[in-house]
């Protein structure tokens, strides 16, 4: 959203009146449409900001251990029709990261 930048921006310099005062100067359509983002965040996408914080410490980790050292993560699934399977995935070192 346009507005979204400068807002976080002016919230996180001024009190709470004034960022009350902020928000008075933004539409009332695209108002909503923040706070129904805010609440979704805050509620039903909890899995996200979890998500994102184990994928800010595996990438720091990533970055500062040796390559011996790197853990191997495993999960529990089951895939139906995979396909084929490539030859060369010991060379593969990405990861999938899901809820």
């Amino acid at each position: 959203l346009e507005y979204s930048d400068e807002i976080e921006r002016e919230v996180n310099n001024l009190s709470l009146q004034k960022a009350a005062d902020v928000l008075k100067r933004v539409a009332p359509e695209k108002l909503e449409i923040l706070l129904m983002e805010f609440v979704d965040l805050l509620t039903y996408r909890l899995d996200a900001w979890l998500t994102g914080l184990a994928h800010e410490r595996l990438i720091k980790y990533y970055n500062t251990e040796p390559v011996e050292k790197k853990p191997y993560v495993g999960a529990y699934g089951w895939l139906e029709n995979p396909g084929k399977i490539q030859s060369n995935t010991s060379q593969n070192s990405e990861y999938i990261q899901a809820p």
